[in-house]
């Protein structure tokens, strides 16, 4: 509680708080004052935030700024020329980066976070004695070895029981989530469904077991990413993020836009899905193994601590091919074990094949149903053409009015840049012949609605190694 409650009551002998990161010390300080009497508070704080911006670390507001404009004009660049035609006026407007009194706001409280979390323990302590508090520094006693195993058993204890709560909760139904989401406070068991749906959504299973609840923070994020990486889809999942923004009509906050091509790009040029492949076929990687990724990723180590956040230091020598390998699979969640065999105690790195079989069933299953859910839109494709309006230019997120539409009676009609680019969407997420084979059927049938040069311009968008891989398709029908 930082803001918002008063507590006046004379109750409380002292205040306690424990603070490991997370919050400001402007907002640490806030949380220590909510209880009003003027009673001894007791702080431990920790040396260093870890809530620092995804954009920048900086301390400085112009560089901030500036991180974000690099980071924003980089992703344009390369999701461009994908994007549905509708959305790209969004991405093309201009942007005012030196006079938007919102960007500087934003650059200068997110610099002053930043600075926050540099050196949270010093600053906390400043800004008490700023605000007119005694305060009293003392040193940290050495802790015994069995108390600290001690206090390790708590943390375990305390988090397997929370995860066996969220498992055991009843699995809602997303209009019974929505309610609870609407509600102006949610009961400890209600978000305790709430969270249980949330983790069966993401994993496609009814059943979640606490080991699974355990594991999801730290799969959410890596197996989209790792998605992104093997099956393209990077650029969908952007364009996702800017047209549930553009929708609204305000324009877009540029800082939560994401960088999942920027991300795919990197890891695709530092040659890890060939190192993916053979590491998920039962390698054992030494050192050496790993020199190439290493190499690169110490000569560009900049750019890939800024995209990436792997936090390299390239001069330290903690940095290890083998560190720097696991650091960058462990970001897709991919599980991997760290040994040293053999008489010259060879460092080596192998995959965690317990641990993978829980992130490969999630895997297949959201393939099958991403491919589930492309399959009954391609079943639906054709009724959409035919009722769909033509776009008449003006429009965008259909805000606009459009023109005639388009009914079974009207036939060779001109195909527009939309249904063009959603059939060549569509053989682009085709992954498998038996796919292509509906979709070609599809579009055989949308084809007879419009003029000739339907199929050219869809094949023209499509570059050089998917054509090579439907004409291969095509002839397996055939």
């Amino acid at each position: 509680m930082a803001t918002g409650v008063s507590i006046e009551v004379d109750h409380f002998d002292y205040v306690i708080g424990i603070f490991h990161g997370v919050l400001s010390d402007a907002s640490i300080a806030q949380a220590l004052m909510r209880v009003r009497p003027n009673i001894p508070r007791i702080v431990w704080v920790a040396n260093q935030g870890n809530q620092f911006s995804r954009v920048s670390n900086s301390d400085n507001a112009v560089a901030v700024k500036m991180a974000l404009k690099t980071r924003w004009d980089r992703e344009v660049a390369l999701i461009r020329s994908s994007l549905n035609p509708d959305i790209i006026p969004f991405i093309d407007a201009p942007v005012a980066w030196d006079d938007c009194p919102h960007k500087t706001l934003w650059a200068h409280y997110t610099a002053e976070t930043n600075f926050s979390m540099w050196n949270l323990y010093d600053n906390v302590a400043a800004r008490l004695r700023h605000e007119g508090h005694e305060v009293e520094l003392a040193k940290t006693e050495e802790q015994s070895p069995e108390w600290l195993e001690q206090v390790k058993e708590l943390k375990l204890d305390i988090e397997f029981r929370r995860c066996e709560a969220v498992a055991n909760a009843p699995l809602l139904d997303q209009t019974a989530i929505q309610q609870i989401k609407a509600k102006e406070r949610a009961t400890p068991e209600e978000r305790l469904a709430v969270e249980k749906a949330a983790i069966s959504t993401f994993a496609v299973t009814d059943e979640v077991t606490p080991k699974l609840v355990e594991e999801f923070p730290d799969l959410v994020g890596g197996v989209s990413k790792l998605e992104d990486l093997q099956h393209g889809l990077a650029v969908e999942r952007d364009q996702r993020a800017i047209e549930k923004q553009a929708k609204w009509g305000f324009g877009l906050h540029i800082p939560d836009m994401p960088t999942r091509e920027q991300e795919r790009v990197i890891r695709e040029k530092l040659g890890l899905m060939p190192l993916i492949e053979q590491l998920l076929q039962g390698k054992v990687f030494t050192n050496e193994d790993l020199g190439q990724v290493g190499s690169m990723v110490k000569i560009h180590y900049k750019q890939i601590n800024e995209v990436l956040k792997l936090g390299v230091s390239p001069k330290s020598s903690n940095w290890s091919n083998i560190r720097i390998f696991n650091a960058l699979v462990k970001q897709l969640a991919i599980p991997v074990l760290s040994k040293r065999k053999g008489h010259g105690n060879v460092a080596t790195t192998q995959l965690d094949v317990e641990q993978w079989e829980l992130v490969q069933g999630i895997l297949s299953r959201r393939e099958e149903r991403r491919q589930q859910q492309l399959l009954e839109q391609s079943h639906t494709a054709v009724d959409e053409v035919i009722t769909k309006t033509c776009d008449n230019g003006a429009y965008i997120n259909k805000q606009c009015p459009l023109s005639h539409p388009i009914t079974e009676a009207a036939v060779s009609v001109e195909a527009g840049q939309v249904e063009v680019h959603e059939a060549a969407k569509l053989l682009m997420d085709c992954q498998d012949p038996e796919m292509f084979k509906v979709i070609a059927g599809v579009m055989r049938a949308t084809a007879k609605h419009f003029a000739s040069g339907f199929k050219q311009k869809v094949w023209e968008l499509l570059p050089q190694w998917k054509r090579t891989e439907l004409n291969q398709w095509k002839g397996a029908i055939a």
